[in-house]
């Protein structure tokens, strides 16, 4: 018998999505003259969380001469906010707790993690790293032991349900996870668990080298909330000389070992985005590893790939957009070995900030092809990509798929942003959901056929009449080279 809770559980999920197909959350936050931070990382599912701080002059001095700065740590999903109050302790009334001093990332579904640095202290300082865990439901604010993080650098994060990894690099000389400031090749990280208390339940324990480093490098679990598992990892390794960035994909094997997929070159010397990972996506969802990448070809080419959870390739694509300009993209694996599905924006200029642009959810299938002359089609709300920078996630919700946008202030400066930019201390998000299965509608017997032939006939040994063929007719049966029409 179903316990009735589940069936209630079940029953709010479909309401909340009958009310919610086909429309837009959307909420809009400003906080001028404090510190807002929020990027990336801080936006999950239906959940995001961000923090907003004093800004130098506002905080409070000790008598032992400590500077107190008031945050307050926000908490927002689809029916429910939180806030929370916190006080942070620095050393100098200049300081401030801002972007490039703090990371906030959500942890289950009432928590999150603030990871910050003292900026009124010297790097080489050995407790310079601060982190908290803040419990939405009673404002309970949990703070690492100081021994626990001495000589530590953060540098990324793994999140879990109630768990997480902080992947560090430490201070010390003769540690494993020693790194020096000048170290660019065969780089150390070590990780370091702690529960949802912050108990710390392993390490710093070594965890694999970095053949170039990347302090932005993403990290992800294959299987989910296993943290003993295998892990994808994403860095960028740049070539100054031929101003060329390349993304590599790989997995992290359980000994730590890297087992290279892919390399995509997602930037050259007429590439105008300055953040590499604004050139690439990726899914783990559903037991596949999906990746797309922005790469130099043109500036409307993806490559798309898809993965088993051992590094077994399913299919790789090229993907042509018939659009003038794209930024934000994003796909989520569908079960069953149906391919994922894409999220791509259409753009009439290179800032992307009218509110005339479009979203585009589009079926990729196990095989590479475009599944279904359907797309999902949406509006895309302004964002100025002058100060500026738009992400996206997609995730699963119930029955249904759902996509969320960001915009939020970029702190980037590239030709097309102006350097002397004033600080907006705003941030939008949206999240929208679809009904998966129609965009899955059967496709038309001949395209069966079609895909038929594709399985039976395609191995390595045919892959380059595949590309021969692929570049003369592809167009006619949408095969590997895909054009997604306006």
């Amino acid at each position: 018998m179903v316990h009735p809770l589940k069936i209630m559980g079940y029953v709010l999920v479909e309401i909340i999505i009958f009310f919610w197909d086909n429309q837009i959350f959307y909420l809009s936050y400003s906080y001028p003259g404090q510190n807002l931070i929020f990027d990336r990382h801080s936006y999950v599912n239906k959940t995001h969380v961000f923090v907003v701080c004093e800004e130098p002059g506002q905080q409070r001095q000790q008598q032992s001469g400590s500077i107190e700065t008031r945050c307050e740590v926000n908490h927002v999903d689809i029916n429910q906010t939180y806030k929370c109050p916190i006080t942070l302790t620095t050393h100098d009334l200049n300081a401030s707790i801002r972007h490039d001093s703090m990371k906030v990332l959500p942890l289950g579904v009432d928590k999150a993690i603030l990871s910050w640095v003292d900026p009124s202290l010297p790097p080489s300082t050995e407790n310079r790293w601060q982190l908290n865990v803040v419990h939405f439901q009673d404002c309970s604010i949990h703070k690492a032991e100081q021994s626990q993080l001495k000589n530590l650098q953060p540098v990324s994060f793994v999140v879990y349900d109630d768990w997480f990894v902080a992947i560090v690099n430490s201070d010390q000389r003769y540690s494993a996870c020693y790194r020096s400031e000048a170290s660019t090749h065969d780089v150390p990280r070590c990780r370091v668990g702690f529960d949802d208390r912050l108990n710390a339940s392993s390490g710093p324990t070594f965890w694999f080298k970095q053949d170039i480093r990347d302090d932005a490098m993403m990290v992800a679990p294959l299987e989910h909330n296993n943290p003993s598992g295998e892990h994808l990892l994403i860095d960028t390794q740049h070539y100054e000389l031929h101003f060329e960035t390349n993304a590599r994909v790989s997995i992290i094997q359980r000994n730590g070992t890297i087992t290279e997929l892919r390399n995509y070159m997602i930037r050259d010397a007429n590439s105008t985005d300055v953040d590499p990972y604004e050139r690439i996506a990726y899914s783990t969802h559903n037991g596949y590893i999906g990746v797309c990448a922005k790469t130099t070809e043109t500036e409307a080419n993806l490559s798309c790939s898809q993965w088993d959870r051992r590094g077994q390739l399913i299919f790789e694509t090229k993907l042509v957009l018939e659009v003038n300009y794209f930024h934000e993209f994003a796909l989520i694996n569908l079960p069953r070995g149906k391919g994922f599905f894409l999220l791509t924006t259409y753009c009439y200029e290179t800032l992307c900030k009218t509110a005339s642009n479009q979203f585009y959810v589009t079926w990729i299938n196990r095989y590479g092809n475009l599944g279904s002359d359907k797309n999902y089609e949406m509006n895309k709300f302004e964002c100025d990509r002058s100060i500026n920078r738009a992400d996206a996630q997609m995730f699963q919700l119930g029955y249904h798929y759902c996509f969320t946008r960001v915009c939020y202030e970029d702190f980037f400066v590239n030709e097309y942003k102006d350097p002397r930019q004033i600080r907006t201390r705003e941030f939008k998000l949206d999240t929208t959901c679809f009904d998966g299965d129609w965009l899955q509608k059967v496709p038309p017997t001949h395209w069966k056929q079609i895909t038929s032939w594709i399985e039976h006939t395609y191995n390595l040994f045919y892959e380059k009449f595949f590309y021969t063929f692929t570049i003369n007719y592809g167009h006619a049966f949408n095969m590997t080279s895909i054009k997604i029409n306006k």
